[in-house]
């Protein structure tokens, strides 16, 4: 809370990971455009892959979020939040339809 203060966010990066975390859901179909959908969002994303390269995890990071060496702070999905690991958003995805992005052109 402090190091959010300091820098001048109304939030900390728990917190403003996890709204952008729960804004992406519905937006995709699958983990990996889960993956993929937060990237394009400028979401730092290290997603954690078992040797087959099955997607198993994955930490995110606030742009900004640096620690003393000047490296990028990664949050893992159950930190942020106890419904946001990789299971349970998979879980939730195979029994929901996808919204389309507000932004996303439609091909008449």
């Amino acid at each position: 809370m402090h190091k959010a203060q300091r820098l001048g966010w109304d939030q900390t990066s728990p917190e403003w990971l996890e709204d952008r975390i729960r804004a992406a859901i519905p937006h995709v179909a699958d983990a990996e455009e889960f993956i993929a959908y937060l990237e394009a969002d400028g979401i730092p994303v290290k997603a954690r892959r078992g040797p087959s390269g099955d997607l198993l995890g994955y930490a995110v990071g606030r742009p900004g979020d640096l620690n003393s060496q000047g490296e990028q702070i990664f949050h893992p999905g159950k930190k942020i939040a106890p419904d946001l690991t990789l299971p349970k958003i998979k879980a939730r995805l195979e029994s929901a339809v996808p919204e389309e992005h507000p932004t996303a052109r439609r091909n008449c």
